[in-house]
């Protein structure tokens, strides 16, 4: 197997931030298929954005106002979902998944289902997609992993 620059990443993160790799599989779950195809699966990383979520939204609920529940969640409960997301190739399905979950979130908070409502909702109040999010943490990912002084990040970038 090669060395990719997603490998190289982990490794990255893992001596900067003294991440173990298990965590990181743990939050999405990857692998190598026959085909040297790397992906991988954020369904624990959802789970634990769901469960989150609702343990704000069934503590909160409806009391307070929306505003509220929604500023919670994006400092509560949306780095769970992005967590070490910067080192993780994305495709178009992958950032559709995580979109529905932030999506559904909002969904539920405003009782909206209309996807250009839920889109405009999250525009008022300043939630980025993921795609925008992820593009922008992997630039700043990037540029950090090239400015390294770690030899082996020299190496690869």
């Amino acid at each position: 197997m090669a060395v990719t620059f997603s490998v190289c990443c982990i490794i990255g993160i893992q001596r900067k931030y003294g991440i173990k790799l298990e965590k990181v599989e743990k939050v999405a779950a990857s692998s190598c298929n026959a085909n040297n195809v790397y992906s991988c699966s954020f369904s624990h990383a959802k789970r634990s954005f769901y469960r989150a979520f609702n343990g704000i939204f069934g503590s909160v609920g409806r009391v307070s106002s929306e505003e509220v529940v929604v500023e919670l969640m994006k400092k509560k409960c949306l780095p769970i979902l992005y967590y070490a997301i910067e080192v993780i190739p994305l495709n178009k399905a992958h950032i559709n998944s995580l979109d529905f979950v932030v999506g559904s979130c909002f969904s539920k908070i405003f009782c909206i289902k209309s996807r250009e409502t839920i889109t405009e909702y999250m525009r008022l109040f300043n939630c980025q997609s993921v795609k925008n999010v992820t593009d922008k943490r992997m630039r700043s990912f990037k540029q950090k992993y090239s400015a390294s002084s770690n030899s082996l990040c020299k190496l690869f970038s």
